[in-house]
């Protein structure tokens, strides 16, 4: 037995306490799904405290799921820096960041991010 073959062994649970002679089998571990709750959907859900299975999420939210705590603080932060109010015109917050001394490909990816042009209120 190689040793990659014993950390194998170790590593994957086997049914029936096998040996090193049986074959390992793999014990399918329950993630604790639930059912979907979306009407006529028999699938079952990945973690137990959601309440879609994914297809239906997905329907739900085509959007996708709303942006992170941090992405909007560092949006924040940077709307700050810039001094231009939401509202102000795209080439105001520009040049402002770029005084600050963020590069176009900075700004670029920032200016077209949907989050931050709402943010924006353009």
């Amino acid at each position: 037995m190689g040793f990659l073959d014993f950390l194998r062994s170790i590593l994957t649970p086997t049914v029936g306490g096998g040996s090193q002679y049986n074959s390992p089998q793999r014990v399918e571990v329950s993630r604790g799904g639930v059912p979907c709750t979306a009407p006529f959907c028999g699938q079952m859900t990945v973690v137990a405290s959601h309440t879609l299975c994914h297809p239906c999420y997905k329907i739900a939210n085509p959007d996708g799921p709303p942006p992170s705590r941090t992405r909007l603080e560092g949006y924040n932060r940077l709307i700050d820096i810039s001094g231009v109010a939401p509202g102000g015109s795209e080439a105001e917050l520009r040049s402002s960041l770029q005084a600050f001394g963020l590069d176009d490909y900075c700004i670029n990816p920032l200016v077209s991010s949907p989050v931050f042009r709402s943010m924006m209120k353009w």
